[in-house]
């Protein structure tokens, strides 16, 4: 799947295709991307052993991840404003704590401490990075809409959510296509039925910013 500024980029094409000069001015727009930058960025500097113990004391060069990824969403942002969408109509989504992801949680359990608490803090700490950077650069009211903050909720209070499964994830357990009950589809993957509860949030969301 392409990037989000690629996607950003293909969807503009699509509508100067289809002869619109700019956006309808009543679509309202949600962005919600950055995780397999953070993902696959972590990986590759894992690959070695020397690579791997800097990232588990988070270093810079982990931490410039975040960045990257936020200023990929910022990029994209611009390039929605730029094309005629007007700011308040643009939604960011934060980073729910990867380190509770189930791909995550899976590797920390076949790890011995301290390597186990070293590999949780760091992809924590990355996380935390990211959403602090990205309140800090985005100031328009509403902008950022907090999935960090519903993913804790349905971490802390799953059955709120008919949710039986936090850790493992669907697609390992051979659940599909229903994954009843669980939170995650893939490794790092929300099921259907989460985006459908995010939807929901979303929408009371915006409601209440009409008030």
């Amino acid at each position: 799947m392409p990037g989000v500024l690629k996607q950003v980029d293909l969807y503009l094409f699509s509508l100067k295709k289809q002869g619109y000069a700019k956006p309808n001015p009543k679509t309202v727009f949600f962005i919600w991307a950055g995780g397999n930058d953070l993902f696959y960025g972590y990986q590759s500097i894992t690959e070695n052993f020397l690579g791997k113990m800097q990232a588990l004391l988070y270093p810079p060069t982990v931490r410039t991840l975040a960045t990257r990824a936020v200023n990929n969403i910022i990029l994209a942002r611009e390039k929605l404003i730029t094309a005629g969408v007007k700011e308040n109509k643009i939604y960011i989504l934060n980073m729910p704590d990867l380190s509770k992801t189930s791909g995550v949680v899976t590797a920390a359990k076949a790890m011995h401490q301290p390597l186990q608490y070293l590999f949780i803090r760091s992809i924590h700490s990355m996380t935390e990075d990211y959403n602090v950077l990205l309140r800090q650069r985005l100031t328009h009211k509403n902008a950022v809409i907090d999935m960090n903050e519903l993913f804790k909720n349905m971490l802390q209070h799953p059955s709120d959510f008919n949710l039986i499964n936090t850790e493992n994830n669907c697609k390992a357990a051979h659940a599909l296509p229903a994954c009843k009950g669980y939170l995650f589809y893939d490794i790092k993957h929300p099921t259907t039925l989460i985006h459908q509860e995010i939807a929901k949030n979303i929408q009371m969301m915006l409601k209440i910013d009409e008030i």
